[in-house]
């Protein structure tokens, strides 16, 4: 857990001291995007998966070292029955902090995602939706609640851990104007994680759902924007 604590933070912070986004290239779009996706969801995986799989122990136990057991019936209709909740109250104090940043000022207090979402051409839509969806969940819930959470539980209190961990999340996320909506997300994701018994695939089944509700509403602001020709200010 020592080995995987130390690659997960190196790989949340490395992309962004060194500003390694500049190597991507600028066109196409869609390959920016998958570049950015291996890099950043593929550095975060192998940090949290590769140090379980290489153990003394037999292989077998990996998944049970990473949390990722068995949800009962009852686990995942408490995920379905959370996430819509879950996204009405963060999408509410999301618009309040774009209102809040745009009243000071700000040009664009959105999360860019948002904006590449509705606006970008359709390819790009899917590999957003597949991203966030299918990939940044598992890998996610992995480096931040299992990994990070876990590692730092070493060292201090669990509501002190469970602040940092949520926090690093928000900040890795989103622009600042939308850091405390991302970090009340990553609190109840935190919760539910050890109201789970620390079981992984209760809190990556929530934050896919979560993250379905997010694309699909998007989608039909899309809709909306190519059946009435209206174009987005941000």
């Amino acid at each position: 857990m020592t080995t995987a604590f130390v690659l997960v933070a190196v790989a949340v912070f490395l992309p962004f001291l060194t500003n390694a986004g500049r190597y991507l290239p600028a066109e196409p779009l869609e390959l920016r995007l998958i570049g950015g996706i291996l890099l950043t969801q593929g550095s975060l995986f192998l940090a949290a998966v590769l140090p379980f799989l290489f153990p003394p122990e037999s292989w077998s136990r990996v998944p049970e070292q990473l949390g990722l057991r068995r949800m009962t019936g009852a686990q995942f209709l408490r995920m379905l029955k959370l996430s819509l909740p879950v996204f009405v109250g963060i999408t509410l104090c999301s618009s309040l902090l774009t209102m809040l940043g745009k009243w000071f000022g700000e040009s664009n207090p959105t999360q860019p995602l948002v904006e590449l979402l509705i606006k970008a051409p359709f390819p790009v839509f899917l590999i957003i939706f597949c991203s966030a969806v299918l990939i940044a969940p598992v890998v996610e819930e992995l480096a931040f609640r299992r990994v990070l959470y876990s590692g730092l539980r070493q060292w201090a209190p669990p509501m002190v851990c469970a602040v940092v961990v949520s926090l690093l999340f928000a900040l890795v996320h989103a622009v600042i104007w939308q850091v405390p909506a991302l970090f009340l997300l990553a609190l109840v994701f935190q919760r539910e994680y050890l109201r789970s018994g620390e079981n992984t695939s209760c809190t990556i089944a929530l934050h896919g759902m979560y993250n379905f509700l997010t694309i699909f509403c998007a989608f039909c602001l899309r809709l909306y924007y190519l059946n009435t020709g209206r174009i987005p200010e941000w």
